[in-house]
């Protein structure tokens, strides 16, 4: 799953090939409170048409955690899975968990290029393992360039830095004051032929320096993807985009997300000035959330959930807990994980 873009000129066999390691994303706290969270604003799309109408398009992995929340929650029964490693598409049918769920081979940019219909509308979640390189550029603008109006896109990526353990760089070869020129050079090729203006490396790309550079990256390429697309448009069919996610979090390396909603005005209208009105999380400019779920064990868990949403004093009774820790998870509580081991 971690390479969703440019496939290798000749795919191997799946006898000879190296299998690609498989991780398990719903065991990730983080990530599994972002799925909840932004299934929440999913369900604000209503007013454009019944949720059941939408696609959701993204990368389901053997897991398909987010296709299976999805579809319980909003009812969505037209959905693509992409797979870009052929030799796991027979375990990623043998794991479907349900019938609506079509597992398509190939990469994003495939699909994208000559097998998408774009009139419905869809909600797209490309989930990247990768970092912002330059095929996952192409795959942005072709979604962007496309996407219908009243479609909600979510792009996440890779963004922790360069030279360090967490990224299988071996830090000890990197003297330090060597890193920011390594990164830079990194972040550079990467990119190549997109050009980071100057001005924006002279901020460290270190812990979540990289993440907000990356934002930036984003949200240009988005504005200046629309702005060719609506120079040929007429009037009723020029679209602008509504960010509405903008999240960081670390289940072990740095992660960026991404979203927001793809409107001409006609559909602006319906959903209204602030349709995630009410939702903590939504963040419409640079200012992040960053999702900090502390390390609880279930009877913590569930003896903090019964304080909230109001009682702020009793929840110092667990003195072993700091208050940061304790905040952290008051903003999540709703879509807090508790694992537990069990038999199916």
């Amino acid at each position: 799953m971690s390479k969703r873009s440019k496939p290798s000129a000749k795919q191997p066999s799946a006898a000879t090939a190296r299998r690609s390691p498989v991780l398990n994303y719903s065991l990730r706290p983080a990530k599994n409170i972002e799925r909840k969270m932004m299934g929440e604003a999913f369900a604000r799309l209503a007013p454009l048409c019944p949720l059941a109408s939408y696609r959701y398009i993204g990368f389901g992995s053997e897991f398909f955690n987010d296709f299976a929340l999805y579809h319980e929650t909003l009812g969505i029964r037209d959905m693509v899975s992409i797979e870009h490693h052929l030799d796991r598409v027979p375990r990623c049918e043998f794991n479907r968990p349900y019938k609506c769920i079509k597992v398509v081979p190939g990469t994003a940019s495939e699909y994208f290029q000559s097998r998408m219909k774009w009139e419905p509308r869809s909600i797209i979640w490309l989930d990247y393992l990768d970092k912002l390189e330059r095929s996952v550029l192409e795959d942005l603008r072709l979604v962007v360039s496309r996407a219908s109006s009243g479609s909600l896109v979510v792009w996440t990526v890779n963004a922790h830095p360069w030279g360090d353990t967490a990224t299988g760089e071996d830090p000890k070869k990197i003297a330090a004051s060597d890193l920011p020129r390594f990164r830079e050079q990194k972040l550079r090729d990467s990119l190549r032929p997109t050009v980071v203006p100057d001005e924006w490396l002279k901020s460290s790309l270190a812990k979540w320096g990289l993440a907000t550079l990356y934002y930036q990256l984003i949200r240009e390429e988005i504005d200046r993807v629309l702005a060719d697309r609506n120079a040929s448009a007429m009037p009723t069919d020029q679209v602008k985009f509504y960010q509405c996610f903008h999240f960081r979090y670390k289940d072990g390396q740095r992660m960026l997300t991404v979203g927001g909603v793809i409107l001409n005005d006609a559909d602006a209208g319906v959903l209204g000035p602030d349709p995630f009105a009410g939702l903590f999380f939504i963040r419409k400019s640079g200012d992040p959330i960053e999702i900090r779920p502390p390390v609880l064990t279930g009877r913590e868990a569930r003896h903090l959930s019964r304080l909230f949403p109001h009682d702020r004093r009793r929840t110092r009774t667990l003195k072993w807990l700091s208050s940061e820790e304790i905040e952290n998870f008051r903003e999540v509580y709703r879509y807090y994980p508790v694992f537990a081991e069990s038999e199916l």
